[in-house]
This record gives structure tokens, sequence and C-alpha cells, in this order.
């Protein structure tokens, strides 16, 4: 008989051993099998180009948690990329934002970060993900407020935020910019926050997805719409909401691409090809958190 410890490195072993075969391993972390969208993408210019949404505050903090999730192509790196956001109040958790940091920001340019103002969770490392496809999710419980963030369907960080998102609850949520762009002036963000790159599968539910729901979402199929309130897939250029709630949608700017630009795919192994713009995309699990998948 082994004990838990003998057990528990033995799984460790197995686990590993079988990314490696069926996946390969790449910056600390395995690459995943081709899936390809044929829906298209929105180009964001980086000053102009952002979407608006009827999705309120009230309706999104209204539950037991939350949930953003996007695909994101940068076009540069060492800009503030603000991807989802909402919130105009910049006092410490007065507004949500989610995306790349600047060069100028004290905690690290080009890393990802999902935080309500001072009070953020962010990446272990920086990404400059230029010219490449990643999925993002982020994840608050509002009642342990225990914030996470996925990168490619796996888990890179978490922490216990200091409070909730605490913003006028009739705010919405805005796609590709800062909410409070363009008078978000400040000197050292050029962008204003405003997404320099494509963006893709825009998923929020109002309530926290299982890991197993964020990787289904990573391969473009979600196990369940249960409280999903936005749900957009850009098929054919429209911006119209495919979740149950019918959440309003408003384009300002930002320009259609169909799957032959700039063509999203998530492969490993170099299944997808030269058409593939990400051949072998990299996931990076902090080592803090390697024991959730190790167990």
């Amino acid at each position: 008989m082994i004990g838990a410890d003998a057990r528990r490195a033995v799984s460790a072993t197995v686990v590993l051993a079988t990314a490696l075969l069926l996946f390969g391993m790449s910056d600390y972390g395995v690459s995943g099998a081709c899936i390809q969208s044929n829906t298209g993408q929105f180009d964001f210019n980086g000053a102009t180009s952002s979407m608006d949404t009827s999705l309120t505050a009230t309706t999104l903090m209204g539950g037991s948690g939350y949930t953003l999730a996007f695909w994101g192509r940068r076009a540069s790196n060492g800009t503030y990329d603000i991807g989802l956001s909402m919130g105009q109040s910049q006092t410490i958790d007065g507004m949500l934002s989610m995306g790349y940091r600047d060069a100028a920001n004290k905690t690290g340019v080009n890393r990802f970060y999902f935080g309500f103002y001072r009070d953020d969770l962010d990446a272990p490392k920086a990404y400059q993900d230029v010219g490449v496809w990643r999925y993002w999710t982020a994840t608050f419980n509002s009642g342990s407020r225990l914030q996470k963030l996925y990168r490619d369907g796996f888990l890179v960080n978490q922490r216990t935020a200091i409070g909730p998102l605490t913003t006028n609850g009739a705010l919405t949520l805005r796609i590709g910019s800062s909410a409070v762009s363009p008078s978000y002036a400040i000197p050292s963000v050029a962008n204003a926050g405003y997404w320099h790159g494509q963006l893709d599968e825009i998923a929020v539910f109002t309530r926290v997805i299982s890991d197993a729901e964020v990787l289904s979402g990573h391969a473009n199929s979600f196990i369940s719409n249960s409280l999903q309130v936005l749900y957009l897939t850009f098929a054919g250029g429209s911006t119209t909401d495919q979740s149950p709630a019918g959440t309003a949608v408003t384009n300002s700017g930002a320009v259609y691409q169909p799957p032959s630009t700039n063509a999203r795919c998530s492969c490993g192994l170099g299944l997808c090809g030269s058409t593939c713009q990400n051949s072998m995309p990299n996931y990076w699990i902090s080592p803090q958190l390697i024991s959730t998948y190790l167990t």
C-alpha cells in the first residue's frame, strides 16, 4: 500500500505524461488541439472604436457571482488594451476592467488583469500576445470575493478581493475600451484604454462557471447557457446577442473581419497548418496553482 504523498506523485506523473503525449509542452503548460473559428471577428483600431451593451451593473452583480470571457488578439504591445469594462468612478472598487496593462503601469507592462480599480488580480507574468489569439476568462464569487483568472482554459492566478465592485448599478458593460474613455486622460495611457486588435466570442454569466465550463468555452461550446446574459459570436458580422437575455449591443467603429482574415484558432502540434494565426499557443500555469490540476 502506498501513502497519500506517493499516490499524489504518481497522479502528477500520469497527468504530465499524458499531457506531453497528447498535446506537447510549451512555456510550462500544454498546447491544445486544433479549434478554428468560422464566424469571423471584429477589429478595434486602438483609438476610437468600441461597443456598448445594455448589460447593467445591477444585473451583473445581482447573483452569486459572475464570469467574463473573450477571445482577444493584440496588434501591438505596451498599450493599455481593455477588452471589457464597466463603471466610471476612479476610486477603489469603482470600476471593472479586464485587459492588458501599458508600459507605464507599475504593476508591469503587458500583464493581463481583471480588477475593480486598485483592487486587481494580475496574471503572474507578462504576455505580449501580439498577433496571437488568447482566450481569457475571469470569475468573481460574490460571497467569498474570490477572483480567478484563466488563460486559454487554464487557471493562472487567483486572490481574494478587498471588496466587490461598487459602481453605479445603472452603468453598462463596454467592449473594446475603458468605460470612461475618452475621458480616461491619464498621460501614460496614450490609447486611452482602447483595444488595439481583434475581439471575438464574448460571453458573460451572472454566475461563476466551473473549470470544466471554462475549458468548454475555450472549445467554442459552453456546457450550459444557464444565467448567460451576453454571448456574441459575431457570425457574419452580426452583433446580436445569442444568450437567453437578448442584451442590446451598439457598435461604434469596430470593423467586421471574415474568417479568412486573421483566422482565429487554437492549435497544438501545428495541426492547423499555415492558415492558423497561433499555430503553437502556450498556456502558462502559476507554480502556486499547479496542484489544482495534479490532485
